[in-house]
């Protein structure tokens, strides 16, 4: 079945909208990363990397009171249901775990607040507990709703408009996860009334069964398999995760991308995932040297604030730099030039800025000419970001022969930048994608 694509809205080429938090991003390359994500797994994040939180935004939705003849406060009133039930669900989840050292509440967005809630509720030694306590800076925008929601809205669980769980499968999920995990009758008024109690310890019990972490139920499981397996290109590079799991726990999502690889180079019928896999390796290669450049005249420039632009210029790591982007730019054009499938070329046209950026640091030679394209690009990226309606800053002056740190300079490396392992690179949904594939199998989501 084809899922129809979802438009991301963009501030501009350089910040993407849907990133909670905004994004540091000094080189412009996350517009592009997330163009190559939606290439093996579209529709999903990372940041909604836990799928049991999309059976509590399907139930939260089904626990709304019934609606008036006014949409708007019918819309607002499900929403109420959903964060209520979230912050329930939270302190549940805080509450198991501290009886279950195998049950991690760090998934949680906000644990922080529900933990700090848990540890009033000893400190005066109550018996119950209501969900009147604050859930994060802004809890609609950063918790369930905020991240969940329009993914949910995409996996065709939620009818993100009317905040309510679409006729079949969300209405499903939703009524799965509150009869498989049991859900106590008062939490269920509470939830229906939008005010109430629940003893603690009723609700540390259904927080074994409702953990974000624990296995989930027949049907839920099911239903969350459903709606992942609803787009063909998730469904085979899911397929491909069974085939090649992880050789261990700290393996790189990069290096199980170049095993997969080499399993789809002997199918027939995954040529698009193939040339997506190309393309991101490729990418991330350029994106890791160029950005390990660039932290690493933020490093030189760290001691005293400003450096000599010749100095900087004679580091061996920078002319490392300069050196080897050529070779790791013409693979990433080849791979983007050789990809012959329609799912591949679609809009690769986003990846266009990114493209000539590399092509000018490629043909840099000298590293003083490396650096200045460096400069150039993250200077051109921060000034396509606003910060309250206000152009951003380049972290880094140039006056005359000299490199001078701003006040605006943030960096993403602790330590001093040598190698291209100081440089994370972009994740690709591995991880979301294989807590679906284990949820739809019943194993904890």
């Amino acid at each position: 079945m084809n899922i129809p694509r979802v438009l991301i809205p963009f501030l501009t080429a350089y910040d993407p909208s849907d990133l909670p938090g905004g994004s540091i991003d000094p080189l412009g390359f996350e517009r592009g990363y997330l163009l190559l994500a939606d290439k093996i797994f579209p529709g999903l994040t990372n940041a909604a990397g836990r799928p049991r939180y999309f059976s509590v935004v399907c139930a939260g939705g089904l626990l709304a009171p019934a609606g008036s003849g006014n949409e708007r406060n019918n819309v607002r009133m499900r929403a109420q249901s959903v964060l209520l039930l979230e912050r329930f669900w939270a302190a549940a989840n805080v509450l198991a775990s501290e009886h279950d050292s195998e049950l991690s509440a760090s998934g949680i967005r906000g644990v922080t607040y529900a933990r700090a809630h848990v540890e009033q509720l000893k400190d005066r030694g109550v018996r119950s507990t209501n969900a009147d306590f604050k859930m994060l800076a802004q809890q609609e925008r950063y918790g369930a709703i905020g991240i969940y929601a329009n993914v949910a809205g995409y996996l065709r669980l939620l009818n993100r408009a009317a905040m309510s769980p679409t006729q079949d499968l969300g209405e499903r999920l939703g009524e799965a996860f509150l009869q498989e995990t049991d859900i106590p009758a008062r939490l269920r008024g509470a939830i229906r009334d939008g005010e109430g109690a629940i003893s603690v310890e009723s609700l540390r019990e259904w927080g074994h069964r409702a953990h974000i972490a624990a296995p989930v139920g027949l049907i839920e499981g099911e239903c969350l398999g459903e709606a992942f397996a609803r787009d063909p290109v998730r469904q085979r590079m899911a397929d491909l995760l069974v085939k090649v799991p992880p050789k261990t726990n700290e393996e790189t999502e990069l290096s199980r991308l170049g095993r997969i690889r080499k399993v789809v180079s002997q199918q027939s019928g995954n040529q698009d995932l193939q040339e997506a896999i190309d393309a991101i390796l490729a990418f991330e290669q350029c994106y890791q040297i160029v950005l390990l450049g660039f932290e690493r005249v933020l490093w030189l420039c760290r001691a005293d604030g400003t450096m000599a632009a010749e100095t900087v210029a004679r580091d061996p790591i920078l002319k490392s730099c300069a050196e080897t982007v050529a070779n790791a730019e013409q693979q990433f054009q080849r791979a983007l030039a050789y990809g012959t499938t329609e799912h591949f070329r679609h809009e690769l046209d986003r990846l266009r800025d990114v493209k000539e950026f590399l092509s000018s640091a490629a043909a840099a030679k000298q590293t003083k000419l490396f650096v200045e394209a460096l400069l150039d690009r993250h200077a051109e990226v921060q000034y396509g970001k606003f910060d309250r309606g206000r152009r951003k800053l380049p972290w880094i002056d140039r006056k005359a022969s000299r490199y001078e740190l701003t006040l605006s300079q943030v960096g993403d490396v602790s330590g001093e930048p040598k190698s291209l392992d100081a440089i994370r690179p972009h994740e690709y949904r591995l991880a979301t994608a294989d807590r679906f594939i284990s949820a739809s199998l019943g194993k904890g989501a």
